[in-house]
């Protein structure tokens, strides 16, 4: 589905198959079903149809999830961040 083999955050504007991951820890869906995960160079979103990757934040978060609304959730810790605008 994604990723090269080489650690890295490299890729973005490209196939997810030739992007470079660092650590992945958190997976989830947007209601449009578009694949985000979360990994040390931040949160980085898959599109389904394209198979294009992206980063959207550089905020980190160990625990990924959307609202009924579409607005993105990355917990870390002690912080919530909200990201809109993203599905």
């Amino acid at each position: 589905m994604t990723g090269n083999g080489t650690y890295g955050d490299t890729g973005d504007g490209n196939q997810a198959s030739n992007a470079g991951i660092t650590s992945p820890n958190s997976i989830t869906f947007s209601p449009a079903g578009n694949i985000y995960f979360s990994d040390n160079s931040g949160v980085r979103r898959i599109d389904v149809t394209t198979g294009v990757i992206t980063t959207v934040t550089g905020v980190t978060g160990s625990s990924l999830r959307f609202d009924s609304l579409g607005n993105l959730y990355g917990i870390n810790v002690r912080v919530i961040e909200k990201v809109t605008g993203v599905n």
